[in-house]
């Protein structure tokens, strides 16, 4: 059952506190007032019980700062009704997989009227605001785990698309004073260690 998963995707909520990032913020990322950036990484299906017995998500856990939201569930299966809720509170009815093209407001329009930068990081994605369902013989790369392809608000505005980028980019501008909001999504191999992974790592 979905609501038996944890939030259905296993996800690590990162939040970098304006104390430890004030030496890398830009003059123009907004500051906060307890965060400067928040980045939200969505990891594949599993159980809350198989999650607690990898050894660095019980890490998390066990950190100072790590905490298990053990209520936080999903709000509809199979996966892309998830994901939407995540941007737009709302899942537009959607309880399939299917392409969706919405034209509605987002928390992209919220970020944006108080001029916060955000930026969506989807693993395999081949950018240039790539539409299709999937791509190449491996389909790994999928929309319906990329939220911001749902709305039109989006997908119609060519500097909003150019903002949604190949995952691989997401080393690069941690170290590069990242936007204020980040979401990243894996594609949908989990067997294997990925620029989201190697990130968490290097974080412990």
């Amino acid at each position: 059952m979905a609501f038996s998963r944890l939030f259905t995707k296993l996800f690590a909520i990162l939040l970098i506190s304006s104390t430890i990032c004030s030496i890398y913020i830009a003059a123009d990322v907004v500051k906060g007032k307890w965060f400067n950036r928040i980045v939200l990484i969505i990891f594949e299906n599993t159980n809350a019980s198989v999650a607690f017995a990898d050894p660095y998500f019980q890490g998390i856990t066990k950190r100072q700062d790590g905490v298990y939201l053990s209520q936080f569930y999903a709000v509809a299966h199979p996966s892309e009704p998830n994901y939407v809720a995540q941007i737009a509170g709302s899942t537009y009815g959607i309880f399939d997989d299917n392409n969706y093209d919405i034209n509605a407001t987002t928390l992209v329009d919220l970020l944006e009227k108080k001029n916060i930068t955000w930026k969506g990081y989807m693993e395999n994605y081949p950018e240039k605001c790539f539409l299709n369902a999937t791509v190449g013989a491996s389909r790994l790369y999928a929309r319906k785990h990329n939220p911001f392809f749902t709305f039109t608000t989006i997908t119609k505005d060519s500097k909003r698309c150019a903002k949604v980028v190949n995952g691989s980019r997401l080393d690069d501008d941690i170290a590069n004073n990242q936007d204020n909001w980040a979401l990243g999504s894996l594609n949908r191999n989990d067997s294997k260690a990925t620029p989201f992974t190697k990130y968490l790592v290097e974080l412990k």
